[in-house]
């Protein structure tokens, strides 16, 4: 699952990569950062006035209107189609490199008979260029999530308080409306998968399990993998050899 948007770190100093400033942390502290980045001698007020959130001017989500007029290129069709699609297909870049290993471990676990159910926040870092490439930078495995810890740039309480009822702690209160059909899908999808090995048991609790998450998560959060077959997504990884190979009958559902 990801979040539906970006926590906005735009930097006070223009970049500047050559040697003498490539290690100057004004030019990569991101806020919130030292308050001594925040302006400069030339122009002791101006960047306090962009700091203050009074003004409005600091970007506090890539989902707006504010947002979308002062990227470059601008325009909410170019941040959408173009930079968040990439920011999507190089999350799932990592995710399907790190699988592998993450199974082995999954496996073990059920093979013992014990079931789990274990949530992770992955904060990665990534830096955008004028064509909307996004490169990644790090992926933070600290569980760091915002929340309101500087509401007054990034309220991001809701999105927070979102995350325990897609993950299962209430659990999944709806599912009686849907639970049968479900079923009935998902032994549908098993039988079709039946030349190609068939559904273990295990797998159909997977889909279940996803399909739990999608159901119940908010406008706040969406499954960015698997993805549904005719999805641009799916389609970029399809159409390369080396990640179609990697592909298992989840990644269509």
């Amino acid at each position: 699952h990801l979040l539906g948007t970006g926590i906005p770190k735009v930097s006070m100093w223009k970049y500047d990569g050559s040697p003498k400033h490539v290690k100057n942390p004004c030019v990569h502290y991101l806020f919130p950062g030292p308050s001594d980045c925040y302006y400069s001698r030339e122009d002791p007020d101006g960047m306090r006035d962009v700091l203050a959130p009074q003004k409005g001017l600091y970007p506090t989500s890539t989902t707006n209107d504010y947002w979308y007029d002062n990227v470059e290129p601008s325009g909410r069709r170019f941040w959408k189609e173009v930079a968040w699609a990439n920011v999507e297909r190089t999350l799932v870049e990592v995710m399907l490199l790190a699988r592998e290993q993450l199974l082995h471990v999954d496996h073990k676990i059920k093979q013992a008979g014990l079931r789990y159910k274990r949530v992770v926040f992955l904060s990665p870092d990534l830096v955008l260029d004028e064509r909307g490439r996004a490169f990644l930078v790090e992926i933070n495995t600290n569980g760091y999530m915002i929340g309101n810890l500087h509401k007054d740039f990034f309220p991001m309480e809701r999105q927070q308080n979102a995350v325990p009822s897609f993950v299962g702690a209430t659990g999944y209160p709806l599912q009686p409306h849907y639970k049968a059909e479900l079923a009935a899908q998902t032994r549908r999808f098993c039988q079709s998968a039946a030349p190609r090995g068939g559904c273990p048991p295990s797998l159909e609790l997977e889909l279940w399990e996803m399909t739990h998450e999608q159901l119940h998560s908010s406008r706040e959060w969406y499954r960015v993998w698997p993805a549904a077959a005719s999805s641009r997504l799916h389609a970029a990884f399809s159409a390369v050899p080396q990640w179609a190979s990697c592909l298992t009958p989840l990644d269509t559902f």
